[in-house]
């Protein structure tokens, strides 16, 4: 008999522990928040929601899977690799809309509380899977273009550089390397080294009105997600804009485009530099600005 087969029972036990204590709970007035160990690929822990209503318990999703189908641009009845309709006949899942804004929420019911175990297990691996499958269907399908990879590796060495060269005895900065910069679709980032502080930077490539657009969605879902997972006081974000070219400079997207970047200033404290910008820096407060300069 081998170490793992004496000691299952103690390693199940462990195991199940950890586990357990992933988990935890918020109450909402009225409504439990289960805050899960599950995640999906934009750096979410999946959350599920038990209300007591007249007809029984009822556990939701809480809206969030409509919300980031809309966040993210995906019409789920109409993408067949998502495979909404199937997970919901799957899982047994119903739908319901919010007569006052027609927000959807994905639920179970049941009567039983003996239920809600396997109830919550369902919504919560429900919306990975669907989560999962809207972001591999927004954010991986298309590859990127080598202009936009050039551009973005460029500003990527240009700052290890300037890292590197602004570094002293008394303030070292080095490269922030973290897995979830890789599903916000940050390009780089730098780590204040003593500190808690990262400065978090986006490329915006504008070769194109498509690789245009899709650099301006990647950034916004980075700078949404980066805002609820680091707090204000440790987090600088930028982004790093080349130039226009001139003959989609009049296309009327673009003004659309160039709005949504102009608040990001006021919506996620984002500020925004040209590569010569960045080239020209003579330290690292344009990135690393006093508070209260």
């Amino acid at each position: 008999m081998n170490i793992i087969d004496m000691n299952a029972t103690a390693l199940f036990q462990e195991i199940q522990a950890d586990f357990n204590s992933a988990w935890s709970i918020k109450d909402r007035q009225g409504t439990i928040e289960f805050i899960t160990p599950y995640s999906n690929l934009g750096g979410e822990f999946v959350s599920v929601f038990l209300t007591r209503r007249e007809n029984g318990f009822v556990v939701s999703d809480g809206g969030k899977i409509h919300e980031t189908s809309v966040e993210q641009e995906v019409d789920l009845n109409h993408r067949a690799r998502i495979h909404y309709l199937d997970m919901l006949q799957k899982y047994d899942i119903k739908e319901t809309t919010r007569g006052s804004d027609k927000h959807v929420f994905c639920y179970k019911v049941t009567q039983d509380p003996k239920m809600l175990s396997a109830c919550i297990y369902d919504l919560a691996r429900f919306q990975e899977m669907v989560s999962n499958a809207i972001f591999l269907e927004t954010l991986f399908d298309i590859e990127e273009p080598p202009e936009s990879r050039y551009f973005a590796n460029r500003v990527k060495r240009l700052l290890n550089d300037k890292a590197h060269a602004f570094s002293t005895d008394k303030q070292r900065y080095e490269p922030f390397r973290d897995e979830q910069l890789k599903f916000w679709k940050f390009t780089t980032g730098i780590r204040k080294i003593g500190t808690q502080k990262v400065w978090l930077g986006m490329t915006i490539h504008r070769s194109s009105m498509p690789v245009f657009e899709r650099a301006v969605h990647s950034a916004t879902f980075g700078f949404m997600y980066a805002v609820k997972k680091i707090p204000k006081e440790n987090l600088y974000l930028s982004s790093i804009v080349d130039k226009l070219p001139e003959d989609i400079g009049q296309v009327r997207k673009v003004a659309f485009l160039q709005d949504a970047m102009d608040g990001w200033k006021s919506e996620y404290g984002a500020t925004s530099f040209t590569y010569e910008e960045i080239d020209q820096m003579k330290g690292m407060d344009l990135l690393f600005p006093d508070p209260a300069a």
